[in-house]
């Protein structure tokens, strides 16, 4: 009888049992999934910030070299030190993401450099200042839209770093008014 009974409820128990199984064993695999996807969707912005980052250190090597102005040369010495520091956090999240990065600056970046490295002095401050007003404006709105996304490293990235880029704004309109 006790037999009967234990049979009895391990019949019924069993596939409740082996539903909660699945579920358990599926769940890693879908997060797996979900966690891929994830990595996917941050690749373009990883990407973006990478390049980006590239050609603001460029810019701000060739500030030092072909400006004028001390108050430029000491921007673009900040610049070319926050940009590096962005970059190694960056390499951080990508390896820990095993994302590749590309360093094709593209084509948009590459007509700034070409068009600011015929310039010097005064000229070349004006333009300078002005492409980091339009490129920093770009990068917060970029920042921005990642420190809303759903990936917690990329957001805690754009966190930190949005504050910089709005300050190398600042500092790029205010030499914008004097030089």
């Amino acid at each position: 009888m006790k037999k009967m009974a234990l049979v009895s409820t391990l019949t019924l128990l069993l596939p409740t049992i082996a539903a909660a199984q699945a579920r358990t064993n599926a769940g890693p695999r879908q997060d797996a999934r979900a966690s891929e996807t994830n990595v996917q969707a941050t690749v373009p912005f990883l990407n973006a910030v990478h390049r980006s980052g590239q050609m603001e250190i460029a810019l701000a090597n060739m500030a030092e070299t072909q400006g004028k102005d001390a108050r430029v040369k000491e921007y673009a010495q900040m610049l070319a030190n926050d940009h590096r520091q962005a970059a190694q956090d960056l390499m951080k999240i990508a390896q820990a993401k095993s994302v590749t990065l590309v360093d094709d600056p593209g084509v948009s970046p590459m007509d700034a450099i070409i068009r600011l490295q015929m310039l010097k002095g005064h000229a070349f401050d004006v333009a300078f200042v002005d492409q980091m007003v339009r490129d920093h404006e770009a990068a917060i709105r970029e920042f921005q839209q990642a420190s809303a996304g759903s990936d917690a490293d990329v957001k805690a990235f754009a966190a930190r770093v949005l504050p910089v880029l709005q300050k190398h704004l600042q500092a790029a309109q205010n030499l914008k008014k004097v030089i």
